[in-house]
């Protein structure tokens, strides 16, 4: 059974599957000699939404245009639909708490409807970064409970909420005992929850649960791995992705008592999965650096992490039957080199914000290394080659075209990069205060 080694300032939203035992394929774990060359190019005209950090967290996204280097816009944090329409965002007005809809095309607030002291967007494991939407953007999800520090929350309350009529009552979930928003299904039907089973002597360990909006109760079965019948779960979740036709949720837990691993959750019919993925032998940190990247054609989504050498192709419609192997890992960097901006990124030292990324015609895929980032053939699942190399990245976002890599960084001095994919140089981009990722480009002259 795995088990989370309890971390004060990473989030207990966690579950845990059954070993799977699938082994990775390695990629390969030296830098070319060309890939740190660079350092002075041209900047691509272009507008990027940039998720800023702070010492207290996530603090804004700006609309960073790359030939100015200044900022045109400020955003509040918040989650963003996936076709970049919407962002909803919940902030203190004059009135009290508010949930606010805003147009990303014209950055006009649409509509503020106030909500219950106490609610809030959810929060996605140590990065922060807020969830809460179905993968259609029709439904959104405000979370609220009554706990103190780290004590267990006696009671959970949730709010549903029709996104097409944010000022309409949402529907009202109060629950018993402490609960932790998971996903929810396009058709509003289906709330997903992480049940934690309060057990402080042996190590965190939740159960995955699932709420039924319609006929409004929790489904008194727990959700098991549907290949092994396993319950009792743990870990932290670091990336997510969802299929394109928003049937199937991956997430990847890191910090669990054997391995990271992927947990599969289909959102319409409640089966359950997972897919062992192998740790970094000298330094655990490292288990951060896993990301998720779908293929755009809605047959693949990929787990990869560079700094361990390794990555697994899941097939969308069977995902457990993963093309896989391994190789030996690369010596880690000093993890001390890793203090991005946040303290929370300093305290678990090797958190990233956007992990992997995969190019427009689905054949390269991108992932943090050590140093770095890895390009990978996606079809032979072999590294191409490394860009960056002298570069300690946290994050990394590919242009419509594929052309273009930006990526955070770790280093002060240069915060935020603009890498050439086919050339490798790259160049330093102004204008962003304490850069943690790139949300969304527009190339093009602003």
């Amino acid at each position: 059974m795995k088990r989370l080694r309890r971390h004060s300032l990473l989030l207990a939203t966690a579950l845990l599957v059954a070993a799977c035992g699938v082994p990775a394929v390695a990629i390969a774990t030296k830098p070319s000699p060309q890939s740190g060359a660079g350092g002075t190019g041209r900047i691509e005209p272009a507008r990027l939404w940039v998720q800023q950090g702070s010492e207290s967290g996530l603090s804004s996204i700006v609309v960073l245009d790359t030939t100015r280097r200044q900022p045109s816009a400020t955003l509040p944090t918040g989650v963003i639909t996936r076709d970049w329409t919407r962002l909803y965002t919940v902030g203190q007005t004059v009135a009290g708490p508010a949930l606010t809809a805003i147009d990303m095309a014209t950055r006009t607030r649409l509509v503020t409807t106030r909500v219950p002291p106490g609610f809030d967007l959810p929060a996605f494991g140590p990065s922060q970064r807020p969830p809460g939407l179905s993968p259609n953007g029709h439904v959104l999800v405000l979370v609220g409970g009554i706990s103190a520090g780290n004590v267990q929350a006696t009671k959970s309350s949730f709010l549903v909420y029709d996104t097409a009529a944010l000022t309409h009552a949402p529907l009202r979930v109060d629950l018993a005992g402490s609960f932790i928003f998971d996903g929810i299904s396009d058709d509003g039907h289906n709330l997903f929850l992480l049940e934690d089973l309060g057990q402080p002597t042996t190590g965190a360990a939740y159960h995955v649960r699932q709420y039924d909006l319609v006929s409004r109760t929790l489904d008194p079965r727990v959700i098991a791995d549907k290949r092994t019948g396993e319950r009792t779960m743990s870990g932290t979740p670091t990336d997510r992705v969802t299929s394109h036709d928003g049937a199937w949720q991956f997430t990847v837990y890191a910090f669990g008592a054997g391995s990271p691993f992927v947990h599969v959750l289909n959102l319409n019919d409640s089966i359950s999965f997972c897919i062992d993925l192998p740790t970094a032998p000298r330094d655990g940190t490292l288990d951060l650096l896993w990301g998720l990247a779908a293929s755009h054609d809605g047959r693949f989504v990929y787990a990869v992490n560079a700094a361990n050498g390794a990555v697994i192709e899941m097939p969308v419609d069977a995902a457990y039957q993963t093309r896989s192997g391994s190789l030996p890992v690369p010596t880690p960097v000093s993890a001390a080199a890793w203090t991005p901006w946040s303290p929370i990124t300093a305290e678990a030292k090797r958190i990233a914000y956007g992990a992997a990324a995969i190019s427009p015609d689905d054949r390269t895929l991108y992932s943090l290394g050590d140093l770095g980032v890895s390009a990978i053939d996606t079809r032979t699942l072999t590294a191409r080659r490394w860009l960056v190399t002298t570069a300690h990245l946290i994050s990394l976002t590919l242009s419509p075209d594929g052309r273009w890599l930006y990526a955070a960084t770790a280093d002060s001095t240069a915060p935020l990069l603009q890498v050439d994919t086919e050339g490798g140089g790259w160049t330093s981009i102004a204008g962003s205060n304490q850069p943690l990722d790139v949300l969304h480009i527009v190339t093009g002259a602003p």
